[in-house]
């Protein structure tokens, strides 16, 4: 069986993609054509510290203002746009690489999070957002008379 086959629908770039993705058992990469843009979807890791849930996103190459985050209720929408254009020579030859498309992940948040107070970094291609959990009464103590 082979799992490199040919299907009149699809171009050749969606057929490589199917192939590796069948052959490593898992989607290297995800994404989807819009138009004429190219929709992936960054790699996330999320985690709740008991005081606050810490989220990372990996988003290599995107700049700073290129990166949207907002909150829609309860939840995270984390969105924007890559454009990567590298050029370089190297024994004579010219390389150039190129990647452009939108991004979007919509992440939902626990109900106890705190959406007023939402702190984000982002360095080294890693935004990192930090939502505190909301402040919760103080259990008290009852006494019966």
């Amino acid at each position: 069986m082979s799992l490199f086959r040919y299907n009149r629908n699809e171009n050749y770039e969606d057929e490589f993609d199917r192939f590796v993705n069948t052959f490593f058992g898992a989607p290297l990469v995800r994404r989807t054509d819009r138009g004429d843009k190219r929709t992936w979807s960054p790699s996330i890791d999320m985690h709740d510290t008991g005081k606050e849930v810490v989220l990372h996103a990996e988003l290599p190459g995107v700049k700073k203002e290129n990166i949207s985050l907002d909150i829609h209720g309860n939840s995270l929408v984390l969105s924007g746009e890559t454009k990567i254009n590298k050029e370089y020579e190297e024994g004579g030859s010219i390389y150039r690489e190129r990647q452009f498309g939108n991004f979007s992940r919509t992440i939902p948040l626990p109900k106890d999070v705190d959406t007023e107070k939402v702190l984000a970094n982002f360095s080294d291609g890693v935004l990192e957002v930090k939502i505190p959990k909301k402040e919760q009464a103080a259990p008290k103590k009852i006494s019966i008379s």
